[in-house]
């Protein structure tokens, strides 16, 4: 993770382009302006297009692998603004970067809260055991080797790839 800081602050600025920035330690200036009601949508093809990735957000924050899963994105809401949402990096389900600045307010964590997790994207031929999110375990087996850590390749997916072993949900 490489921090990234917004350069456009309260509504509309760019935390979430640079929280993406810095999982995927890339420029600010790399990541395009997610605005509008296709947001989603648009975050999801660049990922794809560009990163072999897909982004999902979930709520619940007690999901089974978010405290193992590596870097990701926590949204919620600004202690600024309560009618403004903020976003920052997260590591392990906790805030280890929030892109307003050192001094930044965070997020409050409530019902508005959603973490967001950057997803592998495995061709159609990867066999059907695959594709799913791997979690850090010692001896699982990742294409028939065993390993601590899951590292795919060098660059932004290496933080949640992999197979999961079986009957893990």
């Amino acid at each position: 993770m490489k921090r990234v800081y917004q350069t456009k602050l309260g509504k509309g600025g760019d935390c979430f382009p640079a929280c993406i920035a810095s999982v995927l330690e890339l420029k600010i200036e790399d990541i395009p302006d997610f605005g509008g009601d296709g947001w989603w949508r648009e975050v999801n093809k660049w990922l794809q297009e560009n990163h072999q990735m897909g982004y999902v957000e979930i709520k619940d924050p007690n999901f089974i692998w978010l405290k193992q899963i590596g870097y990701h994105l926590i949204c919620g809401t600004s202690p600024r603004d309560p009618k403004i949402m903020h976003a920052v990096v997260g590591h392990h389900g906790v805030m280890v970067h929030d892109p307003a600045g050192e001094d930044g307010p965070g997020i409050i964590e409530d019902d508005n809260t959603t973490y967001g997790l950057f997803l592998r994207h495995f061709p159609a031929e990867t066999p059907a055991n695959e594709g799913t999110i791997y979690v850090e375990g010692k001896g699982q087996k990742l294409h028939g080797k065993s390993t601590e850590r899951v590292i795919v390749n060098k660059g932004a997916d290496r933080h949640c790839t992999g197979t999961a072993p079986k009957g893990e949900k």
